[in-house]
């Protein structure tokens, strides 16, 4: 399924198969890593960031958004805090591995009009919404595990600061 791009497929399968093991969490992870990250490889322009790491993230959100609506309010194939702490990752440039760090991105971010999003972390929690279908109440629970993990598990003190 990787070589054909299909993992969106795979954690479908594995929400119609009610697979709820343990040992199938860990796999949900992996693919939900696999699958936000596929076009993910970021670039570094002298700390600011680029056109394409802003198109990446953006595409990180519409696909997390799109499977998400699917699979909400399923905890097992839509582990919320975890979708939402790649993608945060991803915005700030700390995931995938050997991505460049971005810094902060507000002053960077493109310019748009009414209904444009006007920072990456404001392209999550907006996708994150529409994934879970409105319940902005789930998405806040989503931060706040995140809020609540040990600094080692939030890489750095960048995606603390975003948070």
């Amino acid at each position: 399924a990787t070589k054909y791009d299909l993992t969106g497929m795979c954690i479908l399968m594995i929400e119609f198969s009610q697979l709820a093991q343990p040992h199938i969490s860990k796999q949900v992870l992996d693919l939900w890593d696999r699958y936000l990250t596929s076009h993910c490889m970021t670039s570094e322009a002298n700390g600011m960031m680029t056109a394409q790491h802003q198109t990446k993230v953006l595409e990180a959100c519409k696909k997390a958004a799109a499977l998400g609506k699917r699979l909400y309010p399923s905890t097992t194939t839509f582990p919320v805090p975890h979708i939402c702490q790649r993608l945060e990752f991803i915005a700030a440039g700390l995931f995938p591995a050997g991505s460049a760090g971005m810094g902060p991105d507000a002053a960077n971010w493109p310019a748009g009009g009414q209904g444009t999003v006007r920072s990456a972390s404001e392209a999550v929690v907006q996708a994150l919404i529409e994934a879970c279908k409105g319940d902005g109440e789930t998405v806040l629970a989503a931060y706040n595990t995140l809020l609540g993990l040990k600094d080692g598990d939030l890489q750095s003190h960048q995606i603390q600061m975003r948070l």
